[in-house]
């Protein structure tokens, strides 16, 4: 009879740790019974390509309405460009190094195309380090920027190319900050996109600066998105996942959840608009994320930009700019572990 009890607890606190497990995973946490999480010194290095995954970036933009841009702008639609990366013989990309981030940014549409977390080893390659953005053959997962306005005017977008302003690109010892400046023009519209890097931080801000040089007013949104592929990061396999894939959080409608299927079949469903909230892309213990202005109105989409290729992004539009004068917006874009303590002081959900 003893004997059975004991059986019969096993039994039932066995079913307790794998239900509580499998909450785990459907909240894209780490699971109980998955490898350990990275650890945090090694070599530089990245994930390995992924089979079937695709050889290109997203080279369309969201579109708004012909109408002025209202608190919540018009549903993001594609407009076709130039297929590819940079341009052979274009300028190669500008490395950015603080102490926990290695970041390349491409000066064709200032997307940022690497970002490697110097303190985190690769699950998959104890001999390097994790590479959470990457942009080559076989795999994307980018994170970009730009302006569309009304009547698809031609402001600076992910494919206008920037000209890094001369400074430097390392944060140095006793440095606390650190502050790339890249510019373009275009449609009337010249932009200063200012990046700033700090200490200990996986935290980027970018301050956009839009100056009006045409003669009539202009009402451009900012765009945020990331753009990636449906692959699984290193270390899963068919007998171990978490969730990868994008995130839409808003203090009404909270944590959600928006597969690439569902995105594939054109049947995603999340919060469209609101004052508050954020997107992002989760996998395995880490995560990026696009947090705007806080309080300021944004809309929310996905889309399947091409076969296994995948944005989520925000659209923000900005009050209406006069000949002559400029607009400011100041946007976060987080690209680092799943560390609750650090993640709640980013944003409200994110954690």
């Amino acid at each position: 009879m003893q004997l059975q009890r004991t059986i019969l607890w096993l039994i039932f606190t066995m079913s307790l740790l794998f239900l509580w497990d499998a909450w785990q995973k459907h909240q894209g946490r780490p699971s109980l019974f998955g490898p350990a999480p990275a650890s945090t010194t090694a070599p530089a290095g990245g994930q390995p390509a992924a089979p079937g995954a695709p050889a290109k970036v997203d080279n369309t933009v969201p579109t708004v309405s012909q109408a002025a841009v209202p608190a919540a702008p018009a549903a993001p639609g594609s407009v076709p460009s130039a297929a590819g990366a940079t341009p052979a013989g274009g300028p190669a990309p500008v490395r950015i190094t603080t102490d926990v981030l290695v970041v390349d940014v491409d000066p064709l549409g200032g997307e940022l195309q690497r970002a490697e977390l110097r303190r985190y080893i690769a699950t998959d390659k104890a001999d390097e380090k994790v590479e959470l953005l990457a942009e080559r053959p076989g795999h994307v997962y980018v994170a970009q920027s730009g302006l569309v306005g009304p009547g698809g005017a031609a402001f600076p977008t992910h494919r206008t190319p920037f000209v890094l302003q001369d400074g430097p690109r390392t944060l140095a010892d006793g440095q606390n900050e650190l502050t790339v400046t890249m510019t373009a023009e275009s449609g009337g519209a010249k932009v200063a996109r200012h990046l700033t890097f700090t200490r200990g931080s996986y935290l980027v801000t970018m301050r956009t600066e839009v100056t009006n040089t045409s003669a009539e007013p202009i009402r451009p949104t900012l765009y945020l998105q990331l753009t990636r592929d449906a692959s699984a990061p290193p270390g899963e396999s068919q007998f171990y996942s978490t969730y990868t894939g994008p995130v839409v959080y808003t203090d009404k409608d909270k944590f959600q959840k928006v597969d690439f299927p569902s995105i594939e079949k054109g049947r995603s469903e999340h919060a469209k608009s609101a004052n508050d909230g954020w997107v992002g892309i989760i996998q395995h213990y880490f995560v990026t994320a696009w947090v705007p202005t806080e309080g300021a109105p944004r809309e929310f989409f996905t889309r399947k930009v091409d076969t296994n290729l995948y944005a989520v992004g925000i659209l923000e539009p900005l009050k209406e700019i006069a000949p002559g004068s400029t607009a400011s917006v100041t946007s976060r874009l987080f690209v680092g572990p799943q560390d609750q303590r650090v993640l709640e002081q980013v944003a409200p959900g994110l954690a």
